[in-house]
């Protein structure tokens, strides 16, 4: 089935919020890995919308990440500190994910979910 522009980003955003929600459950049983996975998920499908919203393609998280850098921090259609935002969250969960002895405690993760609420926003708007 081939879906509309418009319903992957509608599914997109969904998805987002969901990932979002799923970081606040995991923050209130203190999996603070998990959160950053979810947050960082969160924000990928954010861009992702976005990115598709505006027919920019990418094929890989690397590729989101460098689009976005290309297309709207650079340009200033969004603030750059978004940019470095979604950069850092995008190496904090490589690091989670991937790296042996990273952990990230509740006084490191707990401000970046309002800030990535917020980011959230941003690429909405």
């Amino acid at each position: 089935m081939k879906y509309t522009k418009e319903e992957i980003v509608v599914f997109r955003l969904q998805k987002a919020k969901s990932d979002l929600q799923d970081a606040k459950v995991l923050a209130e049983v203190k999996g603070w890995d998990g959160v950053i996975n979810r947050l960082y998920y969160a924000a990928f499908h954010a861009v992702s919308a976005l990115l598709e919203y505006n027919d920019i393609k990418h094929r890989s998280h690397a590729g989101a990440k460098a689009m976005l850098e290309l297309h709207y921090a650079k340009t200033k259609k969004l603030d750059i500190d978004w940019g470095d935002f979604y950069t850092g969250l995008f190496e904090d969960r490589h690091d989670s994910d991937y790296e042996d002895f990273v952990v990230f405690t509740a006084e490191e993760v707990a401000p970046i979910i309002p800030q990535t609420q917020a980011f959230i926003q941003a690429i909405r708007a």
